[in-house]
């Protein structure tokens, strides 16, 4: 499949908000690290940092209500300003509101006072992408990946950044790595998948896109990754199914659109192709 050009979607791994003394990080199959546990021994009473980071962690993964959550982090910063795990819940909070430039403070702030913090920089390395801001991106990631060398969230983000910045040798090394840290990451799979696209190695493109759709079926930027991949390597008709269905989860999406219309024009239906491409004027983006 010839498209006039191929929209490929490249996703960001962010951790979530941590519990307050659990240095156990614990990565789920797909990406984001999970909560172990929000409270301490149950010998003693929880100190107040304690309490208000408990509470915002809890009102970040069980209600999803970002804006309590940061209200309660800043209450466990200023009740302990030497915690520097409450601020980088604080951060991510932030992020989370749409409020990066001020997250870009706290983990800067962070990583001056507790340089060898490598979820800091992480932090950082997530602020600057929501702002598009990449090449800063590479290099906070870069000092994360420096101090945490086998963390498979951090190294498959720098990744993920040096594809951003075109860098595409240096993102494939950093995703082969995640991978083989994280074999269960459907978010590595499907970037490395992406960056073997761009590499023109389009067979071991469709290799690990299925990897990572046979992790995570419905992830709309795997399935309309796939289908570009598909495309490249003559087949068509499963492309156009992968199409549809990245459509039918995200319809509003411009980049999965125009890639269905490239596909009806592919298979000889010119009609559904019109309308596609008129519902919405294609644009080229990366998600994050």
């Amino acid at each position: 499949m010839k498209y006039a050009r191929a929209l490929i979607a490249i996703l960001t791994l962010t951790f979530t908000a941590t519990a307050q003394n659990n240095n156990e990080k614990n990565n789920s199959a797909n990406g984001p690290a999970n909560v172990v546990s929000t409270t301490t021994a149950a010998s003693r009473p929880l100190t107040p940092v304690e309490e208000f980071n408990a509470e915002g962690v809890k009102k970040t993964l069980e209600e999803k209500n970002y804006e309590e959550a940061t209200a309660l982090f800043r209450e466990a910063v200023k009740s302990d300003p030497s915690c520097s795990l409450c601020y980088y819940n604080l951060g991510m909070s932030l992020l989370n509101c749409g409020n990066a430039d001020e997250a870009i403070k706290v983990f800067k702030e962070i990583n001056d006072r507790e340089p060898k913090f490598a979820n800091g920089y992480s932090g950082l390395g997530d602020a600057y992408t929501k702002k598009g801001l990449f090449p800063e991106s590479v290099s906070a990631y870069e000092r994360a990946a420096e101090l945490a060398p086998t963390d498979d969230v951090i190294i498959a983000n720098l990744g993920n950044a040096l594809f951003q910045v075109k860098n595409f040798e240096a993102s494939l090394i950093a995703l082969d790595k995640a991978v083989k840290l994280n074999p269960k990451s459907a978010l590595a799979h499907s970037n490395r998948g992406s960056t073997l696209f761009v590499l023109g190695r389009y067979k071991e493109s469709v290799a690990s896109l299925r990897k990572a759709m046979e992790l995570q079926p419905s992830l709309p930027e795997t399935l309309n990754n796939l289908g570009v991949a598909l495309g490249a390597v003559g087949k068509q008709k499963e492309a156009h199914s992968l199409f549809l269905e990245a459509n039918r989860l995200r319809p509003d999406w411009p980049e999965a659109k125009y890639n269905l219309a490239m596909s009806y024009m592919e298979l000889g239906d010119k009609n559904d192709a019109r309308k596609e491409l008129y519902t919405r004027e294609p644009s080229v983006s990366h998600q994050s």
